[in-house]
């Protein structure tokens, strides 16, 4: 028996996303565009960044039943986050990205059997 379950995975992850939120509405809306060095992510480029990584668990979880990351196309995956990522977005869309996304992810963590929670090996293969 666990004491940390998924449930409280899922609170753990609201946490850190609830302060990653804080931190968005801190930064003032003219500076989204800021980078510290011309081959840097935009902050708001880092925000969508972290909003597309907890889609991934889900895509690698749910949708593929994957138990490894044998066979994965990650240059495709990091393709396509990055025209997600430099899509231009305001602020507003961007808080409640983090928002909604990071709900919904906290929703599905909170649902799933603890052996996949904590990456144990399952039953389920590619």
């Amino acid at each position: 028996m666990n004491l940390y379950g998924p449930e409280q995975l899922a609170e753990s992850m609201r946490t850190v996303r609830k302060n990653t939120i804080q931190i968005a509405q801190d930064i003032p809306e003219h500076e989204y565009g800021y980078r510290a060095t011309s081959d840097s992510r935009s902050v708001s480029e880092i925000l969508v960044h972290i909003v597309l990584l907890s889609k991934f668990d889900h895509v690698l979880h749910e949708e593929g039943h994957l138990s490894s990351l044998e066979g994965i196309d990650f240059g495709t995956f990091i393709n396509k986050s990055e025209i997600e990522e430099k899509r231009p977005r305001s602020k507003s869309e961007i808080v409640d990205l983090l928002s909604s996304e990071g709900e919904g992810w906290a929703q599905w963590v909170e649902k799933l059997p603890e052996a996949l929670a904590f990456g144990r090996p399952t039953t389920r293969r590619a």
